[in-house]
């Protein structure tokens, strides 16, 4: 038999998965090839820097941070800063002419 607080627990979870789920359907891709290019390019060239001992302290934290934001928008093809400003890089299919 399960408590009233494993209930809850469930149903928070549940929540939590509708939620995410949600977020995700409303993500549409707005990343064009090119430009996903260039920001996984971006994290992988700061990962070799970061690795190799290019660069360190307070520069390495913040253009990791900035790689992986990269590297993370680049790869799922969904940049929320562009979709709030209306931007979209993605090629719009030619419009058929007759």
């Amino acid at each position: 038999m399960t408590s009233g607080t494993e209930r809850l627990d469930n149903r928070c979870l549940l929540d939590t998965y509708q939620l995410a789920f949600k977020i995700l359907v409303m993500m549409k891709k707005n990343l064009g090839l090119v430009e996903r290019i260039v920001r996984i390019l971006f994290a992988v060239i700061v990962a070799v820097l970061y690795f190799t001992d290019m660069i360190s302290g307070t520069l390495a934290i913040v253009l990791g941070v900035v790689a992986a934001i990269f590297l993370l928008t680049g790869l799922i093809s969904f940049c929320p800063i562009w979709s709030a400003l209306g931007i979209s890089t993605l090629l719009k299919p030619k419009s058929q002419e007759s």
